[in-house]
């Protein structure tokens, strides 16, 4: 049997990536590991490890021990930032497979201020006109300029991150100031021209610069928009799959001049201007989204996909084609069931991890 370890096990991104390879035509055991004793609950993984976070010096040398004591053949990391900076940039002393892009790909992606300016002398595709923010004269000059002399809002998010991290709409200089200053984020924000409201999402799994599949997703509003001053949360409350030879082909374009082989998942994000017109905003590579589980009950298993890529296994034609028709829309709310936990088994996961910390130590 099969083996797939997968990292912060109890969150969307993850449940949904467990629950599609539960759906998969193959025996699959899940080792999942969280350094979130709460969140760690409600993961769905036959094994459940709580582990320290990743800046710990022994977090990889703790994942080696948890493939080797249960042969795990896969890692899948699922959450973006430093666990998956760290995880790629140790992949070759891990003792299983992973399905990654290069570390070179994944550095660019992951910061949105490369990524522009790779493409912003290119006629690849449309971007929204933006600018790195070092101090408040810079901060003036282009606010004032992209705003109408401060009379429509302008986009100021940070360089890094997702699910809407740290962005804020506004044309007040004051407030944007004042936000910056909040996360010491002076040459670590840029500033764009806002956009509309309506985004697209193409994603597509590589196998050594091949295309294996792709899909496009529609996202028709973000759930708990009222509660965070960017209206954007990363929880995507309805979508739908969507048909675009245009962007499809100009996403591929994209990654194929970003990347020299691609590999792995990388996902492409896309807000349409006043026009109508797609302005790529972000690309995420490495992981798959929250919405991985519509994308399979859509009979596209893109983390099945991903694993089996990842493995060597051939991808059946079969298991390309999606199947549900393009005016079903999938809803979500929350990942997870609400139940009762006792604290002494939250306690319990705790000592559990001080003893694998001693186990490792002593080897």
């Amino acid at each position: 049997m099969k083996r797939i370890l997968v990292t912060d096990v109890g969150r969307s991104p993850a449940l949904n990536f467990c629950r599609s390879i539960r759906l998969a035509n193959e025996d699959i055991e899940i080792v999942g590991i969280d350094s979130n004793k709460f969140s760690l609950t409600w993961a769905e993984a036959d094994i459940k490890v709580l582990v320290p976070k990743c800046k710990n010096e022994k977090y990889i040398k703790l994942i080696n021990y948890l493939i080797d004591k249960y042969h795990v053949d896969f890692v899948y990391p699922s959450k973006t930032g430093q666990e998956l900076l760290t995880i790629a940039e140790n992949r070759d002393k891990l003792h299983a497979t992973v399905c990654l892009p290069s570390q070179e790909d994944i550095v660019l992606f992951e910061d949105k201020w490369k990524t522009y300016n790779k493409l912003k002398d290119t006629n690849l595709c449309s971007l929204p006109e933006s600018y790195m923010i070092y101090g408040e004269e810079d901060l003036f000059e282009h606010m004032k300029q992209l705003s109408g002399d401060f009379k429509k809002e302008v986009w100021i998010r940070r360089i890094y991150g997702s699910g809407g991290a740290c962005a804020i709409p506004t044309y007040d200089f004051e407030l944007a100031k004042s936000w910056i200053n909040r996360f010491d984020g002076w040459g670590k924000f840029m500033i764009s021209e806002k956009l509309t409201k309506k985004t697209l999402t193409w994603s597509g799994i590589w196998d050594n610069g091949n295309l294996v599949v792709s899909l496009i997703r529609e996202r028709l509003y973000w759930e708990f928009a009222d509660r965070s001053p960017a209206g954007v949360t990363g929880i995507t409350g309805a979508q739908r799959i969507i048909e675009s030879g245009e962007i499809s082909r100009m996403s591929e374009n994209v990654v194929r001049y970003l990347s020299e082989n691609p590999h792995g998942c990388i996902c492409v994000d896309y807000t349409l201007d006043e026009e109508g017109v797609p302005n790529l905003t972000e690309i995420q590579a490495s992981r798959l989204y929250t919405s991985s589980l519509f994308m399979t009950k859509c009979g596209l298993n893109l983390p099945y996909i991903l694993y089996k890529v990842g493995m060597g296994l051939p991808v059946t034609e079969d298991e390309k084609q999606r199947t549900i028709d393009s005016d079903k829309i999938w809803l979500k709310y929350c990942e997870t069931y609400p139940g009762l936990v006792n604290i002494s088994d939250l306690e319990k996961s705790e000592a559990d991890m001080q003893e694998l910390l001693l186990e490792i130590a002593n080897e």
